[in-house]
């Protein structure tokens, strides 16, 4: 646990940030007036020195809240040419400023300043990690024609690129390995806490969700061909950072029950939130297992193979 001062300015647009590029004696900035930013510092303000219409530049600073809530305008001079201001604005549009780096201009500073009133309050900063596995299905519908093709002649790699993208989902699952840290420090006795906890989510999501029906292929109805894909991933992060001492009863379990194609059964995932607020993904190992099938909606299985990719042959290229 760490303690920083939490910032909340009383009016629109006090944090304002420049971003100053530089290419010899030339000089251009990005600006941007951020709504209604929550700043942390490491530092308290000093009331004493401070003066609400100069302002404050900050050195060291980061966001709470609205970071990405902002106005933004570029400043150029007149000194710059017009072949250069064309070039600046181009990529500043494109928000593709570091390529500007290859025509002589680089970043020279960045200047933070921090004005008006504003409440100021003491609060532990702690990091919350959630360890688990990770189940991810893929699903792409598919024409009749593909899916012989596929079976008989394999599956290109440019069209296995394309289903690779097709995910329905990819969340933790609950296990024996589940668990949860508060600054890398792990939470004693969470398996068991979290297990009366995760069971009682169950309950509620069944009571809102009744069972569904068989959702085979029913006679008389028209076939959906698919390409279908599941992996199981051992190891996954998501992290949430927590601005008070962490209360395990405000931990908020949601419960998801996706059904699995051509098949009468499901797969249960979950997400994990503290107080309103959702744990993000933060990285994984990447698949441990995986399988992947051709599949009609009545639930018949095929096999294909995805074919190697296919490289440009140089030589093709040269004049003779």
């Amino acid at each position: 646990m760490s303690n920083k001062f939490l910032v909340i300015p009383k009016k629109k647009y006090s944090l304002v940030k420049q971003e100053f590029y530089k290419k010899g004696k030339l000089t251009f900035y990005i600006e941007n007036k951020y709504q209604n930013p929550e700043i942390l510092l490491d530092v308290e303000i000093n009331l004493k020195k401070y003066d609400p219409i100069t302002g404050l530049v900050l050195k060291n600073y980061s966001f709470k809240d609205g970071e990405y809530d902002y106005k933004t305008k570029l400043v150029i001079t007149d000194e710059i040419t017009t072949e250069d201001t064309k070039l600046i604005k181009r990529h500043y549009r494109k928000n593709e400023m570091y390529l500007i780096y290859d025509y002589g201009w680089k970043k020279s500073k960045e200047i933070s300043t921090f004005s008006g009133n504003f409440d100021i309050k003491k609060v532990s900063v702690n990091k919350l990690t959630l360890f688990s596995g990770e189940l991810q299905g893929l699903l792409q519908i598919i024409s009749k024609e593909k899916f012989d093709d596929y079976e008989k002649n394999g599956m290109p790699y440019e069209d296995y690129l394309e289903f690779d993208g097709e995910s329905e989902y990819c969340s933790p699952c609950f296990d024996e390995r589940t668990m949860l840290s508060i600054n890398d420090i792990e939470f004693n006795d969470f398996q068991k806490l979290f297990k009366e906890k995760y069971d009682q989510a169950v309950k509620q999501y069944e009571k809102e969700h009744p069972k569904s029906k068989d959702t085979k292929n029913k006679k008389g109805s028209e076939l959906t061909y698919a390409i279908v894909g599941e992996r199981w991933i051992k190891r996954a992060w998501y992290s949430l950072t927590i601005y008070e001492d962490f209360d395990f009863s405000k931990l908020e379990i949601y419960i998801s029950r996706e059904q699995n194609f051509g098949r009468n059964s499901y797969v249960e995932i979950f997400s994990l939130s503290y107080d309103g607020k959702e744990f993000e993904f933060q990285e994984n190992y990447g698949a441990n297992s995986e399988e992947m099938c051709l599949m009609t909606s009545d639930g018949k299985v095929k096999d294909f193979e995805i074919l190697e990719e296919e490289y440009e042959n140089d030589d093709d290229e040269e004049d003779n």
